[in-house]
């Protein structure tokens, strides 16, 4: 089985094998490169967000036991929150357990980089938002062309009938990883809108709606993607004789591939902005505010224990140490289908 779910990580490149989640994500940017995203995302409480057990004590002591679903949530969301790499604070987190036991999460992250942020628990994606040429800002998903090719080891022609042997390898490698890929993409949904500075004048992958560049993954699509390319012979053949296999942690070919009958010919997601470079919000002045109420916010949620004040001093009045909130705001939607409306 980790054999498949490694294949199953592979063959999705960049995106997240976190079981079935939606989510949605509006992504703001300054002309410098500041930007926050504002996002809600719905997963489940299994790996790798969190964990069903746990080892408590050490050694001959050791024991394995349940975690309850609540203490799940929070460590998943502490993860998610203090794990998550390129974000410099985050402000209006908000969490609760569905009745169906995924987890509905909401929160504004915001960083100074956008090729720097990975949100916990993928560790692959890398994105780009800035300058690349004088007069013009450039936000960057995907372009292949900007990769340099791998170099592959010279290495003996394959004849026909190895090459065909090959290729049902392969197939019947994928075909065996398939329902652990299945299982864990069939729900997926991820919609995300970037507001960019500027005036969008090339536009490659994304759909323009409503001022936004909108890129979406769903896993139904991209499902059926995976399984034509495995199915088109030429693109597996191609890939044979670069020296790939479906086990392989690089996979340029079938991602190539993917990516085409995902994003249209290019296979390519990218858009080149021009014009007024307006900024859209005080980034400096709320990353200010959101770090002085961050320490607060995580005690009310839970997450943190309130620091103990100094020796003969009471807490103030409203200090979250005095009197600590609960975990769920009254604002969040009543537990129900996960993201109505995706």
């Amino acid at each position: 089985m980790r054999g498949r779910v490694k294949l199953a990580g592979i063959l999705l490149g960049g995106l997240l094998v976190a079981g079935c989640f939606e989510g949605k994500a509006d992504v703001q940017f300054n002309p410098d490169g500041t930007g926050k995203i504002v996002g809600t995302v719905a997963f489940p409480l299994e790996p790798p967000w969190t964990s069903p057990k746990k080892t408590v004590g050490a050694g001959k002591d050791a024991t394995v036991v349940d975690v309850p679903p609540d203490e799940q949530m929070k460590d998943a969301v502490s993860s998610l929150i203090k794990k998550s790499r390129g974000i410099e604070t985050w402000k209006d987190v908000h969490f609760q357990r569905l009745g169906d036991g995924h987890v509905l999460f909401q929160g504004t992250a915001y960083f100074k980089d956008f090729s720097k942020v990975k949100i916990y628990p993928s560790t692959s994606m890398a994105f780009f938002f800035g300058s690349e040429q004088e007069g013009s800002l450039s936000l960057l998903l995907s372009r292949p062309k900007d990769k340099e090719p791998a170099k592959t080891p010279a290495r003996a022609p394959l004849s026909t009938d190895e090459l065909d042997k090959k290729l049902k390898d392969e197939r019947l490698k994928y075909q065996k990883a398939r329902p652990t890929i299945g299982l864990a993409i069939h729900t997926m949904k991820l919609t995300v809108d970037f507001r960019v500075p500027g005036t969008p004048a090339e536009v490659n992958g994304f759909e323009s709606i409503g001022g936004a560049l909108e890129w979406t993954v769903d896993g139904l699509k991209l499902l059926k993607a995976m399984d034509d390319s495995v199915a088109d012979g030429i693109v597996m053949r191609q890939m044979i004789l670069a020296g790939e296999s479906l086990g392989d942690a690089s996979l340029a070919k079938v991602e190539k591939a993917i990516n085409k009958r995902m994003y249209g010919p290019k296979g390519e997601v990218w858009a080149r902005m021009t014009g007024d470079f307006a900024v859209r919000f005080d980034y400096k002045a709320e990353v200010d505010e959101a770090k002085k109420a961050f320490p607060a916010m995580m005690v009310d949620l839970g997450l943190e224990k309130p620091k103990a004040p100094p020796a003969g001093k009471t807490p103030p009045a409203g200090d979250p140490r005095k009197a600590p909130a609960t975990d769920v705001p009254e604002e969040l939607p009543a537990p129900g289908p996960i993201l109505p409306g995706l």
